[in-house]
């Protein structure tokens, strides 16, 4: 499924950080690494699931204080102090606009392998081009790597599948 359209254009807030951004991703990355070699994965042929690559049943597990693979900065981690856009909550707030989860990734697990992408910023993409053929957004990947990557216009399965 692909989010909701705003009824207009988004309006650019100042101050968004895209070294912010890329930061918040890794320290996941980095989290979600030791969370996977904590709790095991299968291999790359044999994956179906989520948890068979060795992912927690949602991403903000990470968050929780106590363990090894605990974010230090806990849920903070998963928002950003500036978002790019202001036409709604539902859009601009959380870090996360889009993850792997609650997606049918399963014919892509086997075949990504460990550049599977899990999740993103959404806030990357320029306000400027909300309605073109394709978006970038800023990507962390199942290896814990950040890169960004163009996808079609609303379409998270191209975005998940980069």
């Amino acid at each position: 499924t692909s989010p909701a359209l705003p009824d207009g254009p988004c309006e650019p807030v100042p101050g968004y950080s895209e070294n912010e951004s890329r930061q918040k991703l890794e320290a996941i990355g980095r989290a979600l690494q030791i969370y996977r070699q904590d709790y095991g994965l299968k291999p790359v042929a044999e994956r179906k699931t989520l948890a068979d690559a060795g992912l927690p049943p949602y991403l903000t597990v990470l968050a929780q204080p106590g363990h090894s693979w605990s974010l230090p900065d806990g849920m903070e981690t998963f928002f950003i102090s500036h978002p790019r856009y202001s036409c709604d909550l539902d859009r601009h707030c959380p870090h996360f606009i889009v993850t792997a989860w609650g997606f049918d990734v399963s014919k892509l697990l086997p075949v990504r392998g460990e550049d599977l992408v899990i999740g993103g910023d959404a806030n990357f993409l320029d306000p400027a081009n909300y309605y073109q053929p394709t978006w970038q957004h800023m990507a962390l990947r199942l290896n814990g790597t950040v890169d960004i990557v163009t996808f079609k216009f609303a379409d998270y399965m191209d975005f998940l599948s980069k």
